[in-house]
């Protein structure tokens, strides 16, 4: 697993001495939003994580259709983006093969990101991809929504397949939040960390904290929806134990 780690000294003089405490932030267990766009001159689908994209985009007169899915800050399994400036109008293919792609720009096709991953894949839902044989620009679309999927199979496109994997979108609920059993100050007799993670996928933000042989880990599930002015979580503290698992130590939550 690869760790983006983010360490920030806190000195504070106290009677007792100084405190030191280091955060660690793990990239793979973060996410981040991958937002969808669409240009209607062309009949494209347009996917990026880059909120600059997103904006340039938008001012080119695409049309901002907001969050598509929510992947993984990292893994594994990137997700590399290529450009058909042959086609009319223009075309992306998006593909987690860079052999695929790299044979694409070999045939004429531009690398986006300059052959960097665009996106990751990651997570217990699936992201369908569908074919549409009769189109130039826009022949592929990518969406987590399994009813828009067979719509667009029952109109002719084809595949039908999973072409990555993202987050499951934010599922609490206040009976689960409930059921959690929260330890001792130490963690103890607290539900398991992989546990919620088995439940209820990659959170939206980990933070680790460690002083001395202390750490704890601090995970935030959020769900934000602007239009309705929504805005939910679950926040949970993990202390680590000496077997390394991290038990539920604490939690709170808003607008379950």
């Amino acid at each position: 697993m690869k760790f983006n780690t983010i360490q920030v000294l806190i000195a504070s003089t106290l009677a007792l001495g100084t405190v030191s405490v280091a955060q660690e932030v793990s990239a793979a267990e973060q996410t981040t939003s991958i937002y969808r766009l669409y240009n209607k001159n062309t009949g494209e689908h347009f996917y990026t994580q880059s909120r600059t994209e997103q904006l340039n985009a938008i001012i080119a007169g695409w049309n901002n259709e907001g969050i598509g899915w929510v992947a993984p800050s990292y893994s594994n399994s990137p997700v590399y983006r290529v450009y058909n400036p042959h086609a009319k109008g223009g075309d992306h293919y998006y593909t987690r093969s860079k052999y695929e792609a790299q044979s694409l720009v070999n045939k004429g096709w531009k690398w986006d990101g300059n052959g960097k991953p665009v996106f990751y894949s990651g997570g217990k839902a699936s992201v369908y991809v569908a074919y549409n044989p009769n189109a130039q620009s826009g022949s592929h679309n990518y969406t987590p929504n399994s009813f828009e999927q067979q719509s667009l199979l029952n109109n002719g496109w084809k595949f039908g397949s999973t072409a990555w994997n993202a987050v499951t979108k934010f599922n609490w609920t206040l009976a689960q939040y409930r059921a959690l059993t929260v330890g001792d100050s130490d963690g103890k007799g607290g539900v398991n960390y992989n546990a919620i993670i088995a439940a209820h996928d990659i959170p939206s933000d980990v933070t680790i904290y460690e002083n001395g042989s202390y750490s704890s880990k601090n995970v935030l599930y959020s769900n934000s929806d602007f239009n309705s002015g929504v805005y939910q979580y679950v926040s949970l503290t993990f202390v680590k134990q000496a077997n390394g698992d991290y038990l539920l130590s604490n939690k709170s939550y808003l607008s379950l």
